[in-house]
């Protein structure tokens, strides 16, 4: 009986030592980090060579050139062609502005100081300021070569329209002497003019014989 017993406790030896707990697991290990990715070096920016750098100051100079110019669209490539060759198109010069016309009381300020330094009165000076006035007189000069009242007049119709009434008549300003419509040398002899017959005569003019 005892020897059996101990037979039995023999074979549960075994499976006692497979019922105790083994050694704790060790903690799972975290996965090792990714290497940093090496820092990459960009290499120098290029520098433009002393032709190009010319050439960009050139297309500077040009591209201003041109708008101070105000090329027009359609002949800026032309321009810009030439220019960045060396052979800047002239630049042309603006038109002048016409002279502004004067004013009437510029122009009457001009007509009465002429009429005082003729010493002009009456009559004389009153178809001086109209004839004057009107632009389209010219004074005759005396063989003294001081300006008369009497002022000359290019055409006829001319004549016609700032004499009004008076008889227009054709004057010599060398012989001071006008002749009347109709005769032969009437708008026919050097140096002559037409005039207001009686401006003609005030300014020293007498009627041909």
């Amino acid at each position: 009986m005892r020897g059996w017993m101990m037979a039995m406790l023999v074979g549960l030896l075994p499976l006692a030592g497979l019922a105790q707990p083994g050694p704790p697991a060790a903690p799972p290990t975290a996965p090792a980090a990714a290497p940093a990715p090496e820092a990459t070096t960009q290499p120098p920016a290029r520098q433009p060579s002393p032709a190009q750098q010319a050439q960009q100051e050139r297309m500077t100079s040009c591209n201003a050139e041109a708008a101070s110019r105000a090329v027009p669209a359609d002949g800026r490539r032309a321009f810009m062609r030439e220019c960045l060759a060396g052979r800047l198109p002239p630049a042309t010069a603006p038109a002048a502005a016409p002279a502004a016309a004067p004013s009437q009381q510029d122009r009457m300020r001009r007509c009465n100081a002429d009429a005082g330094t003729r010493e002009l009165t009456g009559e004389p000076r009153r178809v001086f300021m109209r004839e004057c006035l009107s632009g389209g007189a010219t004074p005759t000069a005396n063989r003294g070569g001081v300006a008369s009242a009497a002022t000359t007049y290019s055409t006829e119709g001319a004549a016609r329209t700032a004499c009004a009434e008076d008889a227009v008549v054709w004057g010599n300003g060398d012989t001071r002497v006008f002749h009347l419509q109709g005769s032969r040398f009437y708008g026919k002899t050097q140096n002559g003019a037409y005039l207001c017959r009686g401006a003609a005569e005030m300014a020293g003019y007498r009627a041909a014989r």
